[in-house]
């Protein structure tokens, strides 16, 4: 009873408009730490890389609260709904993208207090802005970089469009799951025409669609290789030996030695006698079908 009712639980917050405070961050696994009013977002344990920094995998809404208040609860608004609600065109991301995609939105959030500190929350922000801000991701040199806090710094003087594309799809996220967001945005950016293809980039996805295997098969897997490892590989090897043994001592009465075994082997084998045999039963038949009959 208690699971069914969590289920429906969870079927029901997939269609809300916003989370409540004690949503859990991620609906398909509720037993995470922390809920949607937390200020750290920890998802370490949803990341099957196991190479990656566990921090990487943590989102921290602090400096967002206390440098940018406005716009704090659209931010995990948005981050909530990229994991956990799919759309019709819009899939749900993995834990590490969403990470990485606060990210770029604390650098657009950062390049906003430089250029335009009068942009307190999603409802001052306009198409300018966003037109302002692609340009200056297309074009701008080290020396008017915007620190943000985890992000990269730009080396060179140019971008490529699907860096660009990047660091502009927080925006993009932000028109999309605007029917679903407390305080939508004011406009949607180009009319509703923000696209990777719009920017020369490629529509792909950064994320790894393969799902890791589950415990009990990686664990059986495991039990089988070391199974061969441990008990059939000596005998492998001892049949192995025993093989060449047989070729080199004269044993193996083939016309050509043991280079040509395989195709002895192949002409000597039942199915090849079979599909010779019927490969001559169809020459015969057709050469009667094709041949005239004999005058009488």
């Amino acid at each position: 009873m208690n699971a069914h009712s969590g289920h429906i639980r969870a079927h029901d917050e997939r269609g809300q408009r916003s989370p409540y405070s004690e949503s859990p961050i991620l609906l398909r696994r509720p037993d995470l730490t922390g809920r949607f009013q937390a200020m750290i977002w920890d998802l370490t344990e949803t990341d099957h890389h196991s190479g990656r920094a566990e921090s990487i995998c943590r989102i921290d809404w602090n400096d967002v609260g206390a440098n940018h208040p406005g716009w704090l609860a659209i931010c995990k608004e948005l981050c909530w709904h990229r994991l956990n609600t799919p759309l019709a065109t819009q899939k749900t991301i993995g834990s590490y993208h969403a990470s990485r995609e606060q990210l770029r939105m604390k650098r657009f959030l950062r390049w906003l207090d430089v250029k335009h500190p009068d942009v307190a929350g999603p409802q001052d922000l306009r198409q300018r802005h966003v037109h302002e801000y692609r340009v200056w991701l297309e074009n701008h040199v080290p020396e008017d970089a915007v620190p943000a806090s985890g992000a990269n710094v730009r080396t060179g003087s140019s971008c490529s469009p699907q860096t660009v594309w990047s660091y502009l799809l927080p925006i993009k996220a932000l028109d999309v799951f605007r029917e679903r967001l407390s305080s939508p945005l004011p406009f949607s950016p180009y009319d509703g025409n923000l696209t990777a293809k719009m920017l020369g980039a490629g529509e792909t996805s950064e994320e790894n669609t393969t799902e890791p295997l589950p415990d009990k098969v990686i664990a059986t897997l495991i039990d089988c290789a070391r199974r061969y490892l441990e008990h059939y590989a000596p005998t492998v090897l001892a049949m192995r030996m025993e093989m060449h043994a047989f070729w080199d001592d004269g044993r193996a009465d083939f016309p050509a030695g043991r280079h040509h075994l395989a195709p002895a082997l192949r002409r000597a084998s039942p199915g090849c006698r079979t599909a010779r045999r019927r490969r001559t039963i169809s020459t015969a038949r057709n050469s009667a079908i094709s041949s005239p009959p004999a005058s009488s």
